[in-house]
């Protein structure tokens, strides 16, 4: 089409709407298909503020478009707005909602990056809790306790968000525990994911040899949580 002070530009539809854009040459087209993919980084996992990197420059994150990224990411093959709304929202997903968060993320990241039919990152994707499900997966448990900050998105009730939360809490927990390797249960002691765990200060005082300097702040946390769960104190 043609703007009212006679510049040519293309009309792209996309899923919630378009998008007007200026014509590229096919100088310009042969650059866009031989350039490497964007580099995406994402740090989600802790208390702290979610984070993400674009090709090494950071970008303001609130809690939706990092809610919206890590569905994203999980799903490299794309997502219908169908789908993509039920994994978020539940049943109950509104494709309107759906939309407009895209729409907030494609502008903040660029439509290159975030494509549409179906949604899906078009990005080298690097996230924090990614590493921590790979290395579960290969029983590389060291790796995935020292890629592991805290729960994924702790403030986030997505239903994917949760799942993959309890997914990664549970599957470090189990791996850590079976090992039986003290230094690694000690580790996992001071992460955010055991601060509270009764049963794992319990078999790492099991574990903790007499004279260890480790025994007695183990000690003390123990003591802590078990008054925390009304249980009388243990004879060690």
């Amino acid at each position: 089409m043609v703007l009212a002070g006679g510049r040519e530009m293309v009309v792209e539809r996309l899923a919630e709407g378009y998008l007007l854009r200026e014509p590229r040459n096919r100088t310009d087209s042969a650059a866009t298909a031989t350039r490497p993919p964007a580099a995406l980084s994402l740090r989600f996992l802790g208390d702290g503020t979610p984070t993400m990197l674009l090709n090494g420059r950071s970008l303001p994150l609130t809690l939706r478009l990092a809610e919206l990224l890590t569905v994203l990411s999980l799903h490299p093959e794309g997502l219908t707005g169908e789908r993509l709304g039920r994994l978020l929202y539940g049943d109950d997903g509104n494709q309107a909602t759906v939309r407009g968060e895209i729409h907030r993320l494609r502008a903040l990241i660029g439509t290159d990056v975030l494509t549409t039919r179906p949604y899906r990152l078009a990005a080298a994707v690097d996230s924090d809790f990614g590493s921590v499900r790979r290395a579960l997966r290969v029983g590389r448990v060291e790796d995935a306790l020292r890629a592991c900050r805290g729960p994924l998105l702790p403030r986030s009730e997505k239903p994917e968000i949760r799942e993959l939360r309890d997914e990664l809490t549970a599957g470090l927990r189990g791996a850590v525990l079976e090992a039986q390797d003290v230094d690694l249960l000690h580790a996992f002691a001071g992460d955010p994911l055991a601060a509270g765990d009764l049963e794992v200060h319990e078999r790492l005082v099991e574990l903790l040899p007499p004279g260890d300097p480790r025994l007695g702040p183990v000690l003390f946390r123990r003591a802590r949580l078990r008054r925390d769960w009304g249980l009388g104190p243990a004879r060690r």
